[in-house]
């Protein structure tokens, strides 16, 4: 059975309108499937895979944190419910309403550095490409700035790299960690912690899985960490955890172990943005990992343990 429970859309950072996923997902021949936009629901998109025949449920893909000792560390959560409720509702729209505000004043900064920009013009430049003007991220400002005369040569010098490109522009001069951090701001905390999450979609009888763990802890100390910090993770209330279409055999293998030992739902996916052909951390639509696609029954289990969970 092919399933894709983890995907975007112009929606949120995708690159193709909600039209083209879905007719993709059509040919493919995925017969469960659900968009998970970033810090938003489609009720709309879900009525029209229904129609196409196409098993669903709403879903999103949730900002979050949490702290491991002294350090916070973000992490993506899917989420899956036969309804957002109205708590539900009102955390993805602060977090929205949060990452705007981000943005905004990272368009500001990067103007009194001289860059030729607007808040108004990205707005504008993402309605031209299709993007929820609402919801967008450094990686649609970091594309805004490579879209602009002027700003291209400005980004390249910034970034203090010998083969500069809007990627680059992206990790050193928006993100605080980078080496010119010119387009980095700090406001209040706008995302929730991972418990806050967990407990709104545990309340509206909803599942919530670790998305791409494999990626989410590459940046830290790899497995060693994951294995460190499920445990907590669990304590406040997630219950699942994703299987990667890229995940590595030994990546793949920790997954499953953490699954079987916590007893966890396991979800999986894609995390396609648009890809005809998988990239470094995207697959394509529909794509699974072999590793797990070697036992179908458990691909069946898994998608009836979350029917059964959310009622659907």
């Amino acid at each position: 059975m092919k399933a894709d429970l983890h995907f975007h859309t112009t929606l949120s950072d995708g690159r193709d309108r909600p039209e083209l996923v879905l007719e993709n997902l059509v040919s493919s021949g995925v017969e469960f499937a659900t968009l998970t936009d970033h810090d938003l629901v489609s009720d709309d998109f879900a009525g029209e895979l229904r129609m196409r025949g196409i098993e669903t449920t709403p879903a999103s893909e949730i900002s979050t944190h949490f702290f491991a000792g002294l350090s916070k560390i973000g992490l993506h959560m899917t989420a899956y419910a036969p309804e957002f409720s109205p708590a539900a509702q009102a955390m993805l729209e602060k977090t929205r309403i949060g990452k705007m505000e981000k943005i905004r004043q990272q368009v500001e900064q990067l103007i009194t550095y001289g860059y030729p920009l607007s808040y108004a013009g990205l707005q504008e430049w993402a309605r031209a490409k299709w993007y929820n003007p609402e919801s967008l991220n450094n990686a649609h400002l970091s594309s805004y700035v490579y879209s602009i005369s002027g700003a291209i040569e400005m980004g390249d010098r910034d970034q203090g790299r010998s083969q500069p490109n809007r990627v680059w522009f992206l990790d050193e001069c928006l993100k605080r960690e980078g080496q010119n951090p010119i387009g980095a701001v700090e406001i209040p905390e706008y995302e929730p912690t991972t418990e806050e999450a967990s407990c709104i979609v545990w309340d509206m009888g909803g599942v919530i899985s670790i998305a791409h763990p494999n990626f989410s802890w590459e940046k830290h100390d790899g497995i060693a960490w994951l294995q460190r910090d499920i445990a907590q993770l669990v304590d406040q209330g997630v219950m699942g955890i994703e299987l990667n279409a890229l995940a590595t055999p030994e990546w793949a293998q920790v997954i499953l172990d953490i699954q079987k030992r916590y007893n966890l739902l396991l979800t999986f996916w894609s995390d396609n943005h648009g890809e005809k052909t998988p990239s470094k951390k995207h697959g394509t639509l529909g794509q699974m990992n072999p590793y797990f696609l070697e036992d179908e029954g458990r691909v069946k289990h898994h998608l009836k343990l979350l029917r059964d969970r959310i009622g659907i």
